[in-house]
This record gives structure tokens, C-alpha cells and sequence, in this order.
């Protein structure tokens, strides 16, 4: 999302934010018995016939049925593949804290730690998401990814393709379409057993909604120049404004549809479900440090709400 290089520039501004910041308020199934005769004793008098009682044939114990196995090659690599949210920029502080990723870290419980929970082993992890990244350098990361030798792989992309510095600059849905589906594409061709889960992209207007009123975000917003398709003059009311904020939420929806439809036609690829984008965030979910990026919190939480739609999750 918001470029590292800004904050550098920032750096004499940043403890004037961080005392107001300090100040503003908060918020993954298993015999029939044989018949018999008995034999008729020969005695002088023929006696009856007695009936043997059939010997019933015990029941068959059933099978019990294996627990599955995770799909795609042995689980030895997961790797990350996106922008800044997937190397929890900004999380506690200025710049990446890859240890709180949703996907891989190890701080919080990740996809990572989720996985090696239920293998009882490690995992090599290879994150190669970076910070401002949008659906133009998705292939290249990919194919990092693949080069890696991943075996599950997370995308979360999207949100720098509707985060530019006017309307008219935000990622054309086609463009972001394409561009996905040939990155997908490339992955298949070389990972054919891995397995991939793709992300929604979270709600912008809803980080909007949550710091708007805060001075602390304001500020840092507009001198870190912070999503100003969506984050430009957050207290105005007027129509352009209001029209503005919309049009930039109407594309990240029409982003995540085209993850959903791509994710869809590719083989082994597993979609949340909407589950980042219809999430209701609140001030605890967003880090204060530019009132933009997830939080520790909102870092769990993310973890927390795409697990259940892992390839990899139980039920």
C-alpha cells in the first residue's frame, strides 16, 4: 500500500503523530451367517431331526477411515505473494514485521503455524510479497514463489491496484483480471500439486470509516499521502468526495469478483469466500502507525478468517 520511501521523508514529522496518536481514541469413513443341516443320528427308531443352531459369522469390525492427507506434493514450503499486508508493514511500527504475517509468521498464528501444528513438523517459509506491489509485479513474484519450490502458496492483492493518487490512475478491472489469471497460470504450470489460497481485498472505504475522525490519521494520511484515491480529504461531504470514495470501493469490488472468477479456473486454488472483504475491521485491527495497514490484531484476525477457507483446514 503507502511506500516506505514516504515515510522516510517523514521521519521529522513522525513523533508529532505518534504523541497525537497516542491521544486519539481507539478501537482453519467402513456376512450373512451361513445356513447349516445337522446330521441325523442312526438309532432303531428314527428320532427327529434336530436343527443345528448355525454358527453365526462374527461382524466384521469396520475399517476405520484414514484421516486425509493434505493434497499436492509432501508439505515442505509455504510461500507469500501480494503487497504490504502480507509482510505486516507497518504493523508495530515503521516498516515490515514479517514475524506477524497472516500467512507466514511465527508471532501470531499464521497459515504457517496452523500447518505445522497439524504435520507436527516445520515449514520453510518464502515470503516474497513487498511493500506498494500491485497485480503488475504478481507474475514475477509468482514465479519467485514457484522457484522456491512452494507447495501452498497465498495471494493477497489488489488494494495498491485501487490505492493510487486519483481515480483515473486505479488498475483498469481487465487489466487486474488478466493479469492474475497469467499469474495463477504460470504458478500451475510449474507447482501443478501445489496448492493455493487467494485472499480478498479488504474493504478501503470501511479503513476510511474507521481513523477518519482521528487528527492523528488525517495527518499522516496526507503528508505520507496515504490511498488518496480513497483517503483525500476525509471530512469533506461533498458529492465529488463522496462519489470518489465510492467509485474507489466499486473497483476493489470488482477486484475481488475477478480474484474469485480466476481462483475459480485454476486447478487447486482455494478462494475466501469474500472473507477479508466482508469483514467488519475496527480501530484494533488497524496499526497506528498510518492508521492503514492491519494491526497485531488485525494481522490475527486476517489469519483467523482465511484458515477455514485453506485447503489445508479440517471440516
Amino acid at each position: 500500500m503507502a511506500r516506505s520511501a514516504r515515510f522516510v521523508v517523514l521521519a521529522a514529522t513522525l513523533s508529532l503523530a505518534a504523541v497525537v496518536a497516542a491521544a486519539a481514541v481507539a478501537s482453519p469413513a467402513v456376512a450373512k451367517p451361513p445356513s447349516g443341516k445337522g446330521k441325523p443320528t442312526p438309532t432303531a427308531t428314527a428320532s427327529p431331526t434336530p436343527t443345528a443352531t448355525p454358527t453365526p459369522t462374527p461382524t466384521a469390525t469396520p475399517t476405520p477411515t484414514p484421516t486425509p492427507t493434505p493434497p499436492g506434493d509432501p508439505l515442505d514450503v509455504i510461500a507469500a505473494v501480494g503487497d504490504s499486508i502480507s509482510v505486516s508493514y507497518n504493523t508495530v511500527g515503521f516498516g515490515s514485521y514479517p514475524q506477524y504475517s497472516w500467512s507466514t509468521g511465527t508471532a501470531i498464528t499464521s497459515h504457517r503455524v496452523q500447518l505445522q501444528q497439524q504435520t507436527g513438523g516445520s515449514l520453510t517459509a518464502a515470503n516474497v510479497a513487498q511493500v506498494g506491489a500491485s497485480s503488475a509485479g504478481l507474475a514475477t513474484q509468482i514465479a519467485a514463489a514457484a522457484g522456491a519450490g512452494a507447495d501452498y502458496l497465498t495471494i493477497e492483492i489488489g488494494a495498491n491496484d485501487a490505492c493510487t493518487s486519483t481515480v483515473a490512475g486505479m488498475t483498469s478491472t481487465a487489466d487486474f483480471e488478466s493479469r492474475v489469471r497469467a499469474a495463477l497460470a504460470g504458478f500451475s504450470a510449474q507447482r501443478p500439486t501445489a496448492d493455493i489460497m487467494v485472499a480478498s481485498i479488504p474493504n478501503l472505504y470501511r479503513m476510511w470509516q474507521v481513523s477518519k475522525d482521528k487528527f492523528a490519521a488525517r495527518f499522516i494520511w496526507a503528508s505520507a499521502g496515504v490511498c488518496q484515491s480513497m483517503l483525500a480529504n476525509p471530512l469533506s461531504t461533498t458529492t465529488t468526495d463522496v462519489q470518489r470514495r465510492l467509485a474507489v470501493q466499486a473497483r476493489v469490488d470488482a477486484f475481488n469478483a475477478a480474484l474469485a472468477a480466476a481462483c475459480a479456473d485454476t486447478p487447486r486454488c482455494s478462494f475466501d469466500d469474500y472473507a477479508v472483504a466482508d469483514y467488519i475491521f475496527t480501530s484494533a485491527h488497524v496499526s497506528t502507525a498510518d492508521y492503514f495497514h492491519p494491526s497485531v490484531e488485525g494481522q490475527r484476525v486476517l489469519a483467523e478468517i482465511t484458515w477455514p477457507h485453506s485447503p489445508f483446514a479440517s471440516g
